[in-house]
């Protein structure tokens, strides 16, 4: 028999053959927006997107297994929603410097990289690096499908159109002029299963990679094409380790940010660039500037770096109490630009309560928010200064004669006090010396009367 996911009043989520007690356990209660993604999940609109054969039991509890593989929390599956009825345009770097060692080892890689790499010699393993004798490290071409394959065990389950890749280079190291590309159509998942999905996105994936980088980066014109049709609502995915090879970083911002449009026609940017928004992903783990600066300025845009250096910024930007894992770096990767919450992560402000309580997969109490707030670096800029604020003020309530004055009088009063303070000083100070003159000469009457030495 099936189970099917119900609520209670409370927030918990239960089987239909769970006992009603455990819905009293407040780590089970889970945030509304959660709750509808998991019945959407279950309604019959949601399955028309897969096999008859797959029942929507299946589809929650197979991505939710991934969830708990890269340690995302269940409360943030609605966000994979964001990408329903889109058209997925990953456009990859496939430049020569795509070859440069990651800091990824080979050992965390996905299960099918290492399979295809495994059985094959070290001299065919064209996109590993040996450190040491035990320890392999991958290429940022390695790290760049490696990621892709991580992203494919997700969107197994979502309802997209078609999933595009394409590399910015034909075999020849030229631009791809003929927009040669491989494309995961939305109909096999109507065919298959999720996991025989999987298997076919992921051997696709592998045909793909088995191609050495080679060539430059001319990203301007792939993106020129690819903001050029409005036929669909896309998502597109950037995926590139350094600066573009035919424009300047300026010219590539400026055309991300007004997506192609022309002067007169930057009033449709919003429609336009909800139509096209891009996620910018680098494939290094040095810090792509530019990226940040397009990140800030244009509208459905989200920049990630790679996972240690996003954590480190994140972690910076909203303390250590935030648990951000591998598999919430790919929910960043995928759905970003669309979202806001997750695009701010590695800005300093603090999260909603509601989204906090997505992020941990439960209803956060107001306590536990307050402790989020109090760890939140911003803390030390607004709370404690209000606080400190506060004290000052009641200070000052208890002496309500204390005439009010403006900030050019308090400059004059204090300007005044520094002058009397330092006329007392100086007024000591001559006291002061005077009396040191005056001792001094008695002593030398009295060296002269008693102690009179004669050198003849």
């Amino acid at each position: 028999m099936p189970n099917t996911y119900t609520f209670t009043k409370d927030g918990a989520m239960l089987k239909k053959q769970d006992m009603p007690n455990k819905s009293d356990d407040p780590a089970r209660r889970i945030p509304r927006d959660t709750q509808n993604a998991v019945l959407a999940m279950q309604s019959p609109k949601y399955r028309q997107w897969f096999s008859p054969q797959v029942n929507a039991d299946a589809l929650l509890e197979g991505l939710t297994n991934v969830c708990s593989q890269y340690e995302l929390s269940v409360g943030l599956i609605d966000k994979f929603l964001l990408l329903k009825n889109r058209h997925l345009n990953f456009i990859i770097d496939n430049s020569v410097s795509m070859d440069a060692t990651s800091d990824v080892l080979f050992e965390e890689a996905h299960s099918a990289l290492r399979t295809n790499y495994s059985s094959l010699p070290m001299s065919k393993r064209k996109h590993l690096a040996q450190l040491g004798e035990n320890e392999l490290m991958m290429t940022r071409w390695g790290e760049t499908e490696n990621r892709l394959h991580i992203m494919i065990d997700f969107l197994a389950y979502i309802p997209t159109e078609s999933i595009t890749i394409s590399l910015l280079n034909d075999q020849n190291g030229k631009f791809n002029v003929n927009d040669e590309k491989q494309t995961i159509s939305a109909d096999m998942r109507k065919s298959c299963t999720p996991e025989e999905f999987k298997k076919m996105a992921h051997n696709i994936i592998s045909r793909i990679f088995q191609r050495e980088p080679y060539g430059l980066t001319p990203l301007k014109q792939a993106l020129h094409r690819a903001f050029k049709s409005d036929e669909h609502m896309m998502m597109h995915y950037v995926l590139t380790d350094g600066e573009p090879s035919d424009c300047s970083t300026k010219n590539l911002a400026e055309l991300i940010t007004t997506r192609g449009l022309l002067r007169s026609e930057l009033h449709k940017i919003s429609n336009k660039a909800n139509r096209h928004p891009v996620n910018l992903i680098s494939c290094t783990n040095e810090d792509l500037q530019y990226f940040k600066e397009i990140d800030k300025n244009a509208l459905y845009v989200d920049e990630t770096d790679d996972y240690i250096q996003e954590k480190r910024e994140v972690l910076n930007a909203q303390g250590e109490t935030i648990p951000f894992t591998k598999g919430l770096w790919i929910l960043c990767q995928l759905v970003g630009a669309l979202d806001k919450d997750l695009d701010n992560l590695d800005e300093k402000k603090e999260l909603s309560l509601e989204f906090l309580s997505k992020l941990l997969g439960r209803n956060v109490t107001a306590a536990d928010y307050d402790y989020y707030k109090m760890n939140h670096p911003n803390y030390l800029l607004s709370d404690r200064a209000s606080a400190r604020s506060v004290r000052t003020q009641s200070f000052f309530d208890q002496q309500p004669d204390t005439p009010r004055r403006s900030p050019h009088e308090n400059n004059q009063q204090h300007t005044t006090c520094d002058k009397v303070t330092a006329y007392i000083i100086v007024f000591a100070f001559v006291l002061l010396t005077a009396a040191i003159a005056y001792n001094t000469d008695d002593d030398d009457d009295d060296y002269d009367d008693d102690n009179t030495c004669t050198i003849s």
